[in-house]
């Protein structure tokens, strides 16, 4: 859920003046979220939707940041989080960490009606879905990994690459067990690399080929730093694109968490303190 965009557009009679910096708030059930906006023209601005954590109606406040340091609202409306297809084939696939096989790509497909074309064309919003998913602490690629060698065991890498994904295929290899998973040939004796290949997969071919010689690291979509009641993510795929999540059974005003980010976004040592 989220990493769309969104537009606000304004009645001329109102336009977004030049000069300022703008807010989107989302207010929901449990969770707050405030993003930074972008003034498109006089009378539209433009933001990033963000992940949430419930199927729900949400308020969505446009907001202004003056130079008096003053924090207003000018509009405000509702949008609705729905549950599409790829969010979906996204939480099936995290939730059978350690128990695929070499056919489960093909039993994905069944059970969501899709060809490997339409599952790949899912590629972006699938990571999209996964990145804004809390992992269990001790999930891992490989399922209930020992930290022994694993030999011949299909993995969640093996069924991504099967089923197109290259995007997601990457940001498997930056969870806990994704390095593993690289190297791990499967029971018909084949390594996600292979795979890859027989796929037509060139370029991931070549990005897991330097895993496996250890001559690159894999650098995650989405960077997080945990405060006390709220999460700041970084998105590097969009711009830097950055979003406040607020745990909303603390209360805290509208203006309190917009001036929150507008700390962060302005911290030089921001980069030190993400992870």
């Amino acid at each position: 859920m989220g990493q769309q965009s969104v537009l606000a557009v304004f009645e001329m009679t109102c336009p977004v003046p030049e000069g300022a910096e703008w807010y989107f708030v989302y207010e929901g059930s449990s969770q707050n979220h405030v993003t930074v906006a972008q003034r498109l023209n006089a009378k539209t601005l433009e933001s990033v939707v963000p992940g949430h954590d419930t199927l729900e109606d949400v308020t969505v406040s446009a907001c202004i940041y003056t130079e008096a340091k003053s924090v207003s609202i000018l509009g405000c409306s509702r949008i609705t989080y729905v549950e599409d297809v790829a969010s979906k084939l996204t939480q099936v696939l995290v939730e059978s960490a350690g128990m695929v096989d070499c056919t489960s790509h093909l039993t994905l497909l069944e059970q969501f009606g899709l060809t490997r074309e339409a599952a790949q064309s899912l590629d972006e919003n699938m990571t999209a879905a996964v990145e804004h998913l809390e992992l269990p602490p001790s999930w891992n690629l490989l399922g209930k990994w020992s930290g022994k060698e694993i030999n011949h065991k299909e993995t969640l890498l093996h069924v991504s690459v099967r089923l197109g994904l290259y995007k997601f295929s990457q940001f498997l290899l930056c969870q806990p067990g994704g390095i593993q998973a690289a190297i791990v040939p499967n029971e018909e004796g084949l390594m996600p690399v292979d795979l890859a290949l027989q796929n037509g997969m060139h370029c991931l071919a070549e990005y897991l080929k330097d895993i496996e010689n250890s001559q690159v690291t894999p650098s995650v979509g989405i960077s997080k730093t945990y405060g006390d009641s709220h999460i700041l993510q970084k998105c590097r795929s969009r711009r830097n694109t950055s979003i406040l999540t607020v745990d909303n059974k603390i209360r805290h005003s509208l203006e309190s968490d917009i001036l929150l980010l507008r700390g962060y976004i302005h911290d030089t040592n921001l980069e030190n303190m993400v992870r």
